[in-house]
């Protein structure tokens, strides 16, 4: 029952990929270690991957209250939550940002190690994004204002440009978004990339006036006017 197959999937793996909830959780609560709740297989998936991925989230919450791994990562970098970010899954996203205390408390397990508060926002999968840069990429809007929620950090940038969401919502021509953001001080409207360039820059390279209106409008400078100050 504890074992891996061939592709390295236990009965948990299993019973999640068959949305077998009822087996799910006696699985869960047969576990002989902590460990095995975050087995990886093939696809380096853990049991905490597969709820997210098929939004079960009584098993998630299962999962973490008996003390799963919520940051391992699968063979592309992202954990649960850059997964149900990029899937716009928002229930389990509230559901893994619960800290598991509030979750369901009269099931919690003696002797396990919960995640710490606040969540980690800050790992970047191997595309060098974090969660908050994959629900914007899938223009999750819904997604980012649950993570606001939980003070994510808006500024956060990613590890291959230095771009920040407001970089890439300028990019994409994404009024709905920039918008959005503009509306939140804690949005650096000045924020610079690994190339030194600003939102601002971004919006007019594309040439997008009513972006740059917006931007303008908010105090955004553009080129070396945001040094000079």
């Amino acid at each position: 029952m504890f074992t891996q197959d061939i592709d390295g999937d236990t009965a948990l793996h299993n019973a999640i990929i068959l949305k077998d909830e009822e087996t799910s959780i006696r699985l869960i609560n047969l576990a002989p270690t902590q460990a095995w709740l975050s087995s990886r297989n093939l696809l380096f998936q853990t049991p905490l991957h597969l709820a997210a991925l098929t939004d079960q989230t009584h098993v998630l919450k299962h999962l973490i209250i008996a003390g799963a791994d919520v940051t391992f990562r699968d063979k592309h970098g992202n954990t649960a939550l850059h997964i149900a970010c990029r899937d716009g899954l928002v229930r389990v996203v509230e559901t893994l940002l619960t800290p598991a205390p509030n979750l369901m408390p009269q099931h919690l397990w003696d002797g396990v190690q919960y995640q710490q508060e606040p969540p980690n926002f800050g790992i970047h999968n191997y595309d060098g994004l974090t969660c908050l840069h994959l629900a914007a990429v899938n223009k999750h809007l819904n997604i980012i204002e649950t993570l606001v929620k939980y003070d994510i950090n808006l500024n956060m940038k990613d590890l291959k440009t230095g771009k920040t969401i407001l970089h890439g919502s300028c990019e994409r021509n994404d009024t709905e978004l920039v918008s959005f953001l503009l509306r939140h001080r804690t949005c650096d409207i000045n924020a610079r990339t690994y190339c030194n360039s600003t939102p601002f820059d971004v919006a007019r390279a594309r040439s997008n006036i009513v972006i740059c209106e917006a931007l303008a409008a908010a105090g955004a400078k553009y080129g070396q006017q945001s040094d000079s100050d």
